[in-house]
């Protein structure tokens, strides 16, 4: 049942047709294990936190460091994976760089972005503009001085 289940992901994303209101995103190191479909709530730029995009939309295929598809975001991994949402794609998306081929040749004023539900969004804001700070007064022994409120 192992082989025939991983062959379904695969035959999934092999026959996939991208609609208007889907992206593929490719992820860097992910912070959990997450199970699909996943739905967030959240789009935000990570070097300007402050500019946030509230939306639906689910995560529903993950390749695994961009070539196995599996049905999880794996913890500590890169993936390249399936966004559709509710609506139209928003504004903050469109304004990724984008790879068309495997050599990959990034700018150095590429964006990124934080994807989250919309009730941890504050706290993450919190976090990103904190440590920034730091880093900034403190370099690379910032973390010694970051104290999480609760």
């Amino acid at each position: 049942m192992q082989k025939e289940r991983k062959q379904r992901h695969i035959f999934k994303y092999l026959d996939w047709k991208k609609s208007e209101n889907e992206i593929a995103l490719f992820t860097m190191y992910a912070y959990a294990d997450l199970k699909i479909p996943k739905e967030f709530s959240c789009i935000f730029d990570l070097k300007n936190p402050a500019r946030m995009w509230t939306c639906k939309m689910t995560l529903t295929q993950s390749i695994w460091e961009g070539w196995y598809p599996i049905d999880y975001i794996e913890h500590g991994h890169k993936h390249l994976a399936i966004f559709k949402f509710e609506d139209k794609i928003p504004e903050i998306i469109l304004e990724l760089y984008e790879v068309k081929n495997k050599d990959i040749n990034l700018p150095e004023s590429y964006r990124t972005i934080g994807i989250c539900q919309i009730k941890d969004y504050q706290k993450i804001k919190k976090y990103l503009i904190t440590s920034e700070e730091l880093r900034k007064k403190h370099g690379v022994n910032w973390v010694e001085f970051y104290n999480e409120e609760e």
